[in-house]
């Protein structure tokens, strides 16, 4: 009798434990929901329907956790005897314990980082101890504080045993399962699979380019691949930020399709499947990103199905990744997996497991972006040498020439000189000759392995400096065994670089790229569309984010639209007034007759158009100011 009574005290006393747990985890995930929407992310721009729904779906994820954890330790215990078992219920109280201390350890380091701005993400050595210390005190007080609640009378026990069910059955309608599968698209002859490295540097003007006719000899080595390589005289991106520039590359979608223009904007939906890694994922290759955690991210940005691995992360170790392939949809694995990154992230930091990475750091100090560029074509070797039995796409983006200091690994125009202002001419051609060098390290790497000749080399700036969009970009490609080598005076887009890839392989664009082959016939000069934001914040600790405060209809994060059209340039503010105005491109090569060029009424229709066709609503100011043209 007395053993029945003792079973059903601890079973009462396990029941109590999994109610913990629940009420531990719906704190966890309150206060980084509350985190999370009053920053700029995914989330800030979602109706207040969606923003509690995700709530409500990380509320039944995080508790169905701990209830299973806890429920997979009773079944444990049951091997044991009736001493043990209560021991066992006692040591349960690590789970809710682990939910609370975790919550404490984030509202410590975000209020450090509000006030002091230093946080766990800049600790180091004793730093790290303290925090370290701090957490492991927060940990033990919470342990004894749950341990305690179970000394106590176990009351409204049907009723805890009811909240536990509805979270236990919850679990199963949380998960949409995506349902999003992309047909293969993949048509016509596969038989030429070269390796392909699409090579990218932070905001190199083609204008400071030896390549490109300027006076100084800064890319000497990229003027002699250019020998062998279809070279493009007038070529322009279609974004003045690197996220939207190097999702137009990989989707052939313009950022105002996708939405993607600076973090924490990311793919969502269809858009997350569409692009040229996937197909050629289809097509058997093995796919890598070395770029910037959160920048440069193909995880953060939402790529699905496309990266084998980014930045050092294998796809199925990436906690985004991993809750979109379970069925979340974009929200939500957004949410989940941002749970998971911070607490992880720091845990690993404090428990000198693993350096925590300061992305605004990786961007605004130089001097580790130079360090770090050299890393990735020492990783681009490594990566070709492991994988040898199936085709490789890289993607590598150096940081180097991003500015607005810099700090060459060469100095030779900026010799002796001290860099007092932004963005000094000859710290940036510097940088450039640095870039220059590595992109020559890179060719005789694959030379020496005898592989260049079976590779398509693509190089190429996700802008201009200074986040430019009226300036010329390079976009210079070696196809394997020099095949059309020569020059392209036409004007080209980055938009065009996928379409290229693929008509290479003779595969069929597929309709959502907007782009057009370079290789194939081109009859004139196409209208080249771009877009940028002027309100990005750093963020110390966090990294460059929009500002939240102009994330508002009708055209959210887009600041303007721009567009080149031979020799001219068009741009129309998207933020009120609506200003209209227009110029004209520096060094453009072989310019159009007076007749060919568009009028500021051609322009602001084709603008229009493009707004119009990608969803957003046009305000009647907007309508008002194309009428004066006319």
């Amino acid at each position: 009798m007395l053993s029945k009574i003792s079973n059903n005290r601890v079973l009462s006393q396990w029941v109590q434990q999994c109610f913990h747990a629940a009420i531990a985890a719906l704190i966890f995930v309150l206060s980084e929901w509350i985190f999370t929407i009053t920053k700029p992310s995914i989330l800030s721009i979602t109706n207040w329907g969606q923003k509690f729904l995700v709530l409500f779906h990380g509320i039944i994820f995080f508790s169905a956790i701990g209830i299973l954890s806890l429920l997979i330790q009773y079944l444990i215990s049951l091997l044991f005897s009736q001493r043990a078992r209560s021991l066992f219920v006692n040591i349960g109280s690590v789970v809710p314990a682990a939910f609370l201390a975790s919550t404490i350890l984030l509202m410590i380091d975000n209020f450090t980082y509000t006030v002091f701005r230093f946080g766990i993400v800049n600790s180091q050595g004793i730093g790290r101890g303290i925090y370290l210390i701090i957490y492991l005190v927060v940990f033990y007080f919470c342990f004894r504080f749950f341990s305690f609640l179970l000394t106590l009378r176990v009351r409204y026990i049907r009723l805890k045993v009811g909240v536990l069910l509805l979270i236990v059955i919850g679990t199963f309608f949380i998960l949409p399962f995506n349902k999003l599968k992309v047909e293969s698209i993949v048509q016509g002859s596969t038989e030429k699979l070269p390796n392909i490295i699409l090579m990218s540097s932070d905001g190199v003007s083609a204008s400071h380019m030896s390549a490109y006719g300027y006076e100084r000899q800064t890319t000497p080595n990229i003027d002699d691949f250019k020998k062998d390589s279809l070279f493009v005289e007038n070529n322009f991106t279609n974004s003045a930020n690197t996220v939207g520039s190097y999702i137009s590359v990989l989707t052939g979608k313009y950022p105002t399709k996708t939405r993607v223009l600076y973090p924490p904007d990311m793919l969502r939906d269809i858009d997350a499947f569409e692009h040229l890694p996937a197909i050629l994922k289809s097509l058997n290759y093995y796919n890598v990103q070395l770029g910037v955690k959160h920048y440069v991210d193909a995880y953060s940005q939402g790529i699905l199905n496309g990266f084998d691995e980014v930045n050092g992360q294998i796809a199925q170790n990436d906690t985004y990744i991993m809750f979109s392939e379970i069925g979340f949809n974009t929200t939500d694995s957004y949410f989940l997996s941002s749970c998971f990154d911070r607490i992880s992230e720091r845990l690993l930091h404090i428990f000198f497991m693993r350096n925590m990475v300061d992305s605004y750091e990786l961007v605004t100090q130089n001097d580790k972006s130079t360090t770090n560029d050299k890393n990735k074509i020492e990783n681009i070797f490594s990566i070709i040498d492991y994988n040898k039995e199936k085709p490789l796409f890289i993607q590598v983006h150096l940081m180097g020439t991003h500015g607005p200091k810099f700090s060459p690994g060469i100095r030779v125009f900026s010799a002796n000189q001290e860099q007092t202002e932004n963005r000094m001419t000859d710290f940036y051609d510097d940088s450039i000759l640095y870039f220059d060098q590595l992109f020559g390290n890179l060719i005789d790497g694959l030379n020496s392995r005898g592989i260049l000749d079976n590779t398509i080399i693509v190089l190429f700036s996700d802008h201009g400096m200074g986040s430019q969009v009226n300036t010329k970009t390079p976009l210079i490609i070696r196809f394997p065994d020099r095949e059309y080598k020569g020059t392209i005076v036409n004007q080209a887009q980055n938009l065009d670089i996928a379409p290229t890839i693929l008509s290479y392989l003779n595969i069929e664009k597929p309709e959502f790229m907007e782009g057009q082959s370079i290789i194939e016939p081109r009859f004139n000069n196409e209208p080249i569309i771009s877009v940028g934001t002027r309100h990005g914040m750093g963020i110390q600790g966090i990294g460059w984010m929009l500002d939240e405060n102009y994330l508002s209809p009708p055209f959210y994060q887009f600041d303007y639209i721009n567009l080149v059209h031979c020799q001219n340039w068009y741009r129309l503010e998207l933020e009120p007034p609506y200003n209209f105005t227009q110029g004209e491109v520096k060094y453009y090569l072989n310019p159009c007759s007076e007749s060919e060029l568009l009028t500021p009424s051609e322009a602001l229709a084709i603008f229009k158009n493009r707004l119009t066709s990608d969803g957003f609503d046009i305000p009647s100011e907007i309508f008002e100011l194309i009428s004066t043209y006319k």
